[in-house]
């Protein structure tokens, strides 16, 4: 069954899609989007999780962040620690459905999404079952660093990203955060697919976490790149992503 719902978030109110398998109590993985995304993600990606873990008895949930999508907000005003608010409420949302086994919330999180997903590992550790991780953005800092170069700023202190504009106060947050720090206080199964082509967020990168956690793997997808825009890639992303959840 699939069904709109929303979740009202300090002043903004979050909207996405849940989708509740027959048979319940059930297991149930929240989705993250990552930078620029939306709860369907490039290529309906997060769609097609969704339904391919309904059908195997899973359910799923997966909002827009503020500013993103169809949820309130606009996207300057985004900042990571925003989302890490978001998605920390958005697993409270989830503890609170009757249909959902609280001991059996997992996460999945995409990119900068997937950077958002570990540091609500890192709050709520005995909360989340397993971790899925898509590309993680764990250089979301460096990243920041290059968005905000001197001549790329405007007079009102955004920067131009392609027709969205990106608040300063993005940067500012970001540019001294760890994200890599106590996030191994997570110690349930974590599952890493990254292309070894993304030339968005290397490979190398993902493989950091191999250094950080306990219960990991890595499955590195042949000449993907950051967004797994090739059928076959895709494949082997779903696959392997509904096999770790089912587990």
């Amino acid at each position: 069954m699939i069904q709109l719902t929303s979740l009202k978030v300090g002043d903004y109110t979050l909207r996405g899609v849940i989708h509740q398998p027959e048979k319940t109590p059930a297991p149930c993985v929240i989705l993250f989007h990552g930078f620029t995304g939306s709860k369907q993600e490039s290529s309906f990606l997060f769609t097609k999780l969704s339904r391919r873990l309904e059908k195997e008895g899973i359910g799923a949930i997966r909002f827009d962040f503020s500013g993103s999508g169809d949820s309130d907000g606009e996207f300057q005003d985004m900042t990571f620690g925003g989302e890490v608010e978001e998605a920390s409420a958005i697993l409270h949302y989830a503890r609170t459905l009757d249909w959902i086994d609280p001991n059996r919330i997992s996460l999945l999180g995409f990119s900068m999404g997937g950077a958002v997903a570990t540091q609500v590992a890192k709050r709520f550790p005995d909360q989340i079952e397993k971790l899925g991780l898509w590309a993680p953005a764990g250089l979301m800092n460096q990243k920041a660093s290059i968005y905000y170069q001197p001549d790329r700023v405007r007079a009102d202190g955004t920067v131009d990203l392609g027709g969205l504009l990106l608040g300063r106060a993005f940067y500012e947050e970001l540019k001294d955060w760890d994200l890599f720090k106590g996030i191994d206080v997570f110690k349930g199964p974590v599952r890493i697919l990254h292309g070894t082509k993304d030339e968005t967020v290397p490979l190398e990168v993902g493989k950091r976490y191999l250094e950080i956690y306990e219960n990991v793997s890595l499955i590195p997808i042949s000449g993907a790149n950051h967004v797994f825009s090739n059928v076959d890639w895709q494949t082997v992303l779903l696959n392997e992503t509904v096999s770790f959840f089912k587990q």
